[in-house]
């Protein structure tokens, strides 16, 4: 992690030298710096948040056209058809996230100067913290605990070590080197106070962005219940078992995001809408649902769909093509194929006319041979 600690170093070395060497105001400067950094990315945000806000009407469409129903197949249903409604709108459904996770990469590089202030902050070398360690007879891992010792006892480390180089780690009175848990008393209100600014900052950013409205229903309200009171509830956590100074920045960056949510609020305010807006939405809606269902194509030759329906007909053993219940003769369906009476057909006509010419002379020899039959049975 030092390649993430060391650039925050200088920068939190840069700081206290504006701030008296003052590290607790030296952590508000570079929170600060750290929000100016991030602007560019809480207006993205902002604007995906405007987007968002813009499908709410067509969302609202959604949720009344699956309302009553709670099944987990029709939720199931109702989650993608949103989905697929953020996709085509180019709407990022992750696009808030950024910000915040460019965040702890910053968290975890100012706990590692927090943790090594003689490392990162004053830029000693290894050996010469040993050698400061030894001579106070303490764990060099431990700098949090060296620069207490160092307080207490200078004149061991004359020659070794600047006591004046090093800042002062106190806010009334109050060492933010210690761990609240380990050192009970006003150090717990910094706990508190971050608890408080980040349940605040969550509140508020979901009023402002309208995230509440966009997520109707009672699982997805407990789902926002939990979010607000989960989080807050990790910061106050992390505060308390870390040292004080870690969760000092993570109130100043809470209290830093309030201020930046109310300003682009304000300059980038998101749409508002009216009941005929919910109304002209909902049958928009329809229509394009309307277009997307799949239709049946048929073949340009109707004679070949003729053939496949006769033959779905044969199979189902249907009495008529098209299924008429009232009449159970066959009906013919529009551009049917008429097949040809039958017809015969002579190769030669000489031959037509010998067959006309002999059939006269077969029946004048069958009729003597009868009248001879006829003879023989009367006598």
């Amino acid at each position: 992690m030092s390649f993430i600690a060391k650039p925050f170093g200088y920068v939190m070395q840069f700081c206290a030298s504006l701030c008296m060497n003052n590290y607790a105001l030296a952590l508000l400067l570079f929170a600060l710096i750290v929000k100016i950094v991030l602007l560019p990315f809480g207006i993205k945000q902002q604007s995906t948040q405007i987007k968002t806000a813009k499908l709410r009407p067509k969302v609202a469409a959604i949720e009344k056209k699956y309302a009553g129903r709670t099944d987990r197949v029709t939720l199931q249903k109702k989650q993608t058809e949103i989905m697929e409604l953020q996709q085509r709108e180019g709407v990022s459904v992750f696009g808030g996230c950024l910000p915040l996770l460019i965040q702890f990469p910053i968290l975890i590089g100012l706990y590692e100067v927090v943790r090594k202030p003689l490392t990162y902050l004053m830029h000693l070398p290894s050996t010469k913290i040993k050698e400061i360690a030894d001579a106070l007879t303490v764990s060099a891992n431990d700098q949090l605990n060296l620069i207490h010792k160092i307080q207490e006892a200078p004149s061991k480390v004359e020659g070794l070590i600047n006591v004046s180089d090093i800042p002062d780690f106190s806010i009334f009175g109050i060492d933010i080197l210690n761990k609240p848990q380990d050192a009970w008393g006003w150090l717990l209100l910094i706990p508190v106070f971050a608890g408080i600014t980040s349940y605040f900052t969550m509140w508020l950013s979901r009023r402002l962005s309208g995230t509440a409205q966009m997520m109707g229903g009672t699982d997805a309200q407990k789902s926002n219940l939990i979010m607000d009171l989960l989080m807050p509830l990790i910061s106050a956590y992390m505060s308390y078992i870390f040292p004080a100074t870690l969760g000092l920045y993570w109130a100043y960056q809470s209290v830093f995001g309030i201020a930046q949510t109310l300003i682009l609020s304000k300059a980038m305010p998101l749409p508002k809408f009216t009941e005929e807006d919910m109304k002209r939405a909902e049958k928009e809606m329809k229509v394009d649902e309307a277009k997307r269902k799949p239709t049946k194509v048929r073949s340009l030759h109707h004679i070949d769909d003729d053939e496949e329906d006769e033959a779905a007909a044969k199979a189902s053993g249907s009495s008529t093509r098209y299924g008429d219940d009232e009449d159970d003769t066959p009906k013919a369906a529009e551009n049917a194929k008429i097949a040809p009476a039958p017809m015969k057909v002579y190769d030669n006509p000489k031959k037509k006319n010998k067959k006309a010419e002999a059939a006269p002379q077969k029946e004048a020899e069958e009729l003597p041979e009868q009248s001879e039959k006829d003879d023989t049975s009367k006598e």
